[in-house]
């Protein structure tokens, strides 16, 4: 458990930064045409040896039986995942961002990924004498610095007793 609030914590703090700051702390590098994170923004531009580029789209003409190539400029979606199982219950990651700037003759790039913590579903159960006597299903939520789970029915039930204890469980 202390595994999960450490990553739980992290997450929160990358993600109220992400928010403040937007992509202000990933640093920029100058911009090259024939690097991915131009073909990942759809700057196909580069490829002049004639191969297909992701997103280009190949056009057969059969009457004349001619084969031609449109460059068009789709954007490419590149998946980012967590190497580790346990990460990935806790963490969301974006697709490849590439935010490009251009400021006169200086083109300048960004390539990053927004890391948030996973909504999880968890199943409360509150017990009163060594037995549950109710139970809901909530998720996590940002409050303030935290990541907390709703506890609304102690408050919202008039017929509850105060329970024991509550146990939290993670629903899959």
């Amino acid at each position: 458990m202390k595994k999960i609030r450490c990553l739980l914590i992290a997450a929160s703090a990358a993600s109220t930064c992400a928010v403040f700051t937007g992509c202000d702390e990933v640093p920029s590098v100058p911009y090259h045409s024939n690097t991915a994170a131009a073909a990942i923004v759809g700057d196909h531009s580069s490829q002049t040896d004639g191969s297909t580029p992701e997103g280009g789209k190949l056009t057969v003409n059969a009457v004349k039986g001619s084969v031609s190539i449109t460059k068009t400029n789709v954007p490419i979606e590149v998946c980012v995942e967590a190497g580790d199982p346990e990460i990935s219950r806790y963490l969301r990651f974006s697709t490849v961002q590439v935010r490009r700037n251009d400021e006169g003759n200086e083109r300048s790039v960004k390539v990053y990924t927004e890391v948030t913590p996973q909504c999880l579903a968890w199943r409360v159960s509150l017990i009163k004498n060594g037995r549950e006597y109710y139970h809901f299903i909530t998720s996590n939520q940002q409050h303030l610095w935290d990541q907390v789970i709703p506890l609304q029915p102690l408050a919202l039930e008039p017929d509850l007793p105060v329970p024991d204890k509550i146990i939290v469980t993670l629903v899959k």
